[in-house]
């Protein structure tokens, strides 16, 4: 991917030092809600700078990805499952990338805006020509505003209603420079639709009635046998151990009944062979 997107080119012409995050250190988290101790990869806990240089692009899971959402990537590979398996709900994932950004304190984000992606990301969506380059000191705020400029409510975000909960995050103090926030808001971007639903059945039903509901209500990873490649990426990275291979089937089968709905499937598939939709009533 590196050599692909020609980011390895400029390392190499920079004589930079090119780091995999493959070496897993404990990296404390004393102000984590959800999470107090994280497994990161050794080069960014011991960096003596971290920065982070996110994508603009729509989630699945979080609606929004940018800055703060980014650094979840300096957990390495496979780790970042059992993060989804642990807090599958959106609001405790959304909190465990609040804990993320306080424990990693990166000292500047770069946002590419030149062109973005709506639709379904942050692995199928379509690019979206914007012509922003965003930068902050702070993540959360980055985020709160690149989000607004795309037509979000920010605190649909998960990660960003738990910060401005938490009294991280204080939106009416972010200075924006450079731009005039209403004049840039790009009211046609094509957005994740947020449920607010399964909020409502949380507060109101029991645990496992919850569940049933949510199941329900959110959408779920379907397979196209066309489309898909057999790469098995996705059944090796899901969380839940949902999915298998089954004989005359091309494309992975699911069990829905253990699937948490975190669609890490559907951000890695590369053939774009998975599609989320509602059940049909």
């Amino acid at each position: 991917m590196a050599a692909k997107t020609g980011i390895r080119a400029v390392v190499e012409a920079e004589d930079a030092e090119w780091t995999d995050f493959t070496d897993p250190v404990v990296l404390e988290a004393p102000e984590g809600r959800v999470v107090k101790r994280f497994e990161a990869a050794r080069a960014a806990v011991e960096a003596d700078i971290l920065v982070s240089l996110p994508k603009l692009k729509t989630h699945k899971l979080m609606y929004f990805t940018g800055a703060a959402k980014n650094l979840f990537g300096i957990v390495p590979g496979l780790g970042k499952s059992l993060y989804h398996l642990r807090f599958p709900e959106r609001r405790e994932f959304g909190a465990m990338i609040t804990d993320l950004v306080l424990a990693a304190k990166p000292a500047f984000a770069l946002m590419d805006g030149v062109v973005g992606m709506e639709g379904p990301g942050p692995g199928n969506g379509t690019p979206r020509s914007l012509g922003w380059l965003i930068a902050s000191r702070d993540c959360l705020a980055l985020d709160w505003t690149a989000s607004g400029l795309v037509g979000y409510d920010p605190e649909d975000v998960p990660y960003l209603k738990d910060a401005r909960d938490r009294g991280i995050l204080s939106p009416g103090d972010i200075e924006v420079r450079g731009l005039d926030p209403n004049g840039e808001r790009v009211p046609d971007f094509k957005r994740i639709h947020v449920l607010h639903d399964t909020d409502f059945f949380r507060a109101r039903l029991p645990g496992f009635i919850h569940r049933i509901a949510r199941n329900l209500a959110v959408e779920r990873p379907a397979f196209s046998d066309l489309r898909c490649v057999a790469c098995a990426g996705c059944v090796k990275i899901c969380p839940a151990k949902a999915l298998s291979f089954r004989e005359g089937k091309k494309a992975p089968v699911i069990d829905y009944s253990v699937c948490i709905r975190c669609y890490c499937c559907h951000e890695i598939c590369p053939a774009d062979a998975i599609k989320l939709i509602r059940r049909p009533w």
